[in-house]
């Protein structure tokens, strides 16, 4: 499913909790007992640090917790004291292993969550019982309390490492009484962890009599029972765990599902193993199919509100220097449907949305006189009723337009869809192509040259225009100039159709910056440009009375010094919310993220992210920024990645598609009004 690709600067270095060891003459004594005192044995109180405030209390000795749903605080003093609880069937998660630093606080975040879904969260001690029968008699005295207190008598389980083995041995002795069941690189065999020899005992047999009766014991041989009731199972497991492996443990449960077509996911973060690492502990997908699960609803939120655009699917093109333009579409779990060729275009490596019309823009990044196609610019027509139906068809070639520059290599709209702008890198030039009434272009009506070099003489012997924006009011197209170190400002006459110098005509960078990309603030107040050769990004301030930018400050995209030869940035974008701007490094094979200052527009570098692949020549976020996509050009791969909404982090979904040598992608976003 995935390579084995490591995340960068994550942690892997934390040991496996050692939990103190039980007195099993009292377990096995109180276990022998437990039957019989399902029906009598209120929780007393007792006394476990909880990550989160809850209540602490014992059965039959056995030491419990419950921490309850937000909405649940109220009414959970009045329900311990009554057997007929008004509020009945609410519904709580299962947590396992309780131990005496368990749950620790790395639960604390997706605790949280299911709170404020209205789930509650409770557990018990069941010792090293490894999913034994007297396991799942300690476990039967929680489940009756539980249900005594007014929550529903099937809860969702989730299992950590260990835990794994105890919620999955219940749940099989118990399918009626199951909603779901999730894990954290679960054990689902005890040959595997913690090994017949060391499991034996807490079964009362010797590991020779255990390994005959593992059909009967082991929850990865008994998975068939869950299967067959349709359990829905979810489970996140690293790919090189050597404590609890991936395919002897979830690997094996997810296999047997699907043979069976039964409901499973599993997400498989690569170069991950047993560890501490928060993807495991602050999965949104594990936390959704739990809410999900919880409530009998999907795309449920985690206790924040979801977008539109985050509950269906979503479409996005991908082009790049293969066949032609791909679609594809976004699912709300993170995942992507395989891409489907839509139009064949040799070197279609960027696209442009018209902001009013059903038509998408696409270079041609060719020479003038190429002969296979010279460099042009096209405009397709796409069915959107189509797209929103689900399906990918196929573009409509509308017309080309041949562009007065050799190599363009990037395509943008102003925001009323009147004019396409065309940078040309190996010309250095600025083309300005009119826009029809039905989308289609008109030839080019205005023609920029730069001039000029940079110190750089391999890379700024002359001109290189790499990108153009038009500002948010449509008065000034801005243009990065790589082999200059300039961004130039011109302003946009839409009555002549021309492009013309402002009376500021640039920003001036550092020498040998090599400014490749741009981006606005949201606000329209602030620009980044990032800066391919030196692998700066530079903040500035834009004032669109005057067309006048200024620099605020510049900061490195990586923390390493000195730089490597082979590593450059790409693309820059500012999150939709105006908190945050990314950028990409090739070689590094990072997306960088800064903070914005609200105060000053000022960006600071404040973390580096894997993107699990090779050369991100670009990246993308959703409309709704709640997802980036980056795409890997030399490992051909577009990976997915969540965007936490406090703080910019990106944690990868575990979803992965191929596309050959991808370069750009393109949301498809509602029409502007028309």
């Amino acid at each position: 499913m995935f390579s084995r690709l490591a995340f960068q600067s994550l942690p892997k270095h934390h040991p496996l909790f050692n939990p103190q060891h039980v007195h099993w003459l009292k377990a096995i004594i109180l276990c022998l007992f437990a039957p019989f005192a399902l029906t009598s044995c209120y929780a007393q109180q007792a006394s476990k640090q909880l990550p989160m405030q809850g209540e602490s209390f014992a059965l039959s000795g056995r030491e419990a917790f419950l921490i309850p749903a937000s909405l649940d605080r109220s009414n959970d003093q009045a329900s311990s004291r009554n057997d007929a609880s008004s509020q009945s069937n609410r519904p709580w998660v299962w947590y396992a292993p309780t131990l005496p630093n368990l749950p620790g606080p790395e639960e604390r975040w997706m605790f949280e969550r299911f709170q404020k879904a209205g789930i509650a969260i409770a557990g018990i001690d069941a010792g090293e019982s490894y999913g034994s029968p007297k396991g799942n008699q300690i476990f039967d005295l929680l489940h009756a309390e539980m249900v005594r207190r007014g929550y529903s008598p099937k809860p969702i389980l989730l299992g950590r490492s260990r835990g794994g083995l105890q919620t999955l041995s219940w749940a099989i002795s118990h399918p009626s009484q199951v909603t779901a069941w999730a894990g954290i690189y679960p054990v689902c065999s005890l040959a595997s962890y913690p090994g017949l020899d060391k499991a034996a005992a807490a079964f009362d047999v010797s590991a020779q009599e255990l390994q005959k009766r593992l059909k009967e014991w082991n929850p990865v041989d008994r998975i068939d029972v869950l299967a067959n009731a349709k359990i829905p199972l979810f489970a996140i497991h690293g790919d090189v765990d050597t404590v609890v492996p991936l395919e002897a443990n979830s690997g094996a449960v997810q296999k047997r599902y699907k043979q069976l077509d039964a409901p499973i996911e599993l997400l498989v973060p690569p170069g991950q193993g047993h560890n501490m690492w928060e993807g495991f502990f602050q999965c949104k997908e594990l936390v959704d199919f739990v809410i999900n699960q919880a409530i009998g609803k999907t795309n449920k939120p985690e206790a924040e509100s979801q977008s539109a655009s985050q509950a269906k699917e979503q479409v996005f093109w991908i082009g790049g220097y293969g066949p032609g333009i791909y679609a594809s579409r976004l699912k709300p779990d993170g995942s992507m449907v395989e891409p489907k060729l839509v139009a064949k275009q040799p070197k279609a490596s960027f696209f442009a949305l018209n902001p009013r019309k059903d038509v998408l823009y696409v270079v041609t990044e060719s020479a003038i006189d190429d002969r296979q196609r010279a460099a042009s610019l096209a405009a397709y027509r796409f069915d959107r009723a189509a797209y929103e139906r689900g399906e990918l068809p196929e573009l409509s070639l509308i017309n080309i337009e041949r562009v007065q520059g050799n190599g363009p290599c990037h395509v943008t709209t102003d925001r009323q869809g009147r004019f396409a702008v065309v940078s040309n890198y190996g010309s250095g030039s600025v083309s300005l192509l009119p826009i029809r009434e039905d989308g289609g272009l008109d030839p080019e009506s205005s023609t920029i040259q730069h001039q000029g070099n940079g110190p750089n003489t391999a890379r700024q012997e002359k001109p290189h225009a790499h990108c153009a924006q038009v500002d948010p009011t449509d008065q000034w197209v801005l243009v990065a100039d790589l082999g200059v170190d300039r961004v130039f400002v011109y302003s946009l006459d839409a009555v002549s159709k021309q492009l013309k110098p402002s009376p500021h005509p640039s920003l001036a960078l550092a020498g040998g910056s090599g400014p490749r990309h741009l981006s606005f603030h949201p606000d329209g107040k602030s620009l980044y440009i990032i800066n391919e050769l030196n692998m700066t990004l530079t903040s500035a301030t834009w004032d669109p009375q005057v067309g006048k930018l200024t620099e605020i400050r510049t900061g490195r995209t990586v923390a390493e010094d000195p730089l490597q030869a082979a590593w450059s940035t790409a693309e820059v974008l500012v999150h939709p919310s105006g908190r945050f701007v990314y950028g990409s490094n090739r070689g590094h094979n990072t997306i960088a993220l800064f903070a914005i200052n609200p105060k000053d527009y000022s960006a600071t570098r404040i973390e580096n992210f894997s993107t699990l692949g090779r050369t991100p020549r670009n990246f993308r976020m959703d409309p709704s920024g709640s997802f980036l996509l980056a795409e890997n050009q030399d490992t051909d791969t577009v990976v997915a990645f969540r965007i936490d909404s406090a703080t910019g982090f990106l944690k990868p979904t575990g979803h992965v598609i191929s596309a050959e040598k991808p370069a750009c992608i393109k949301f498809l976003e509602p029409p502007a009004n028309r």
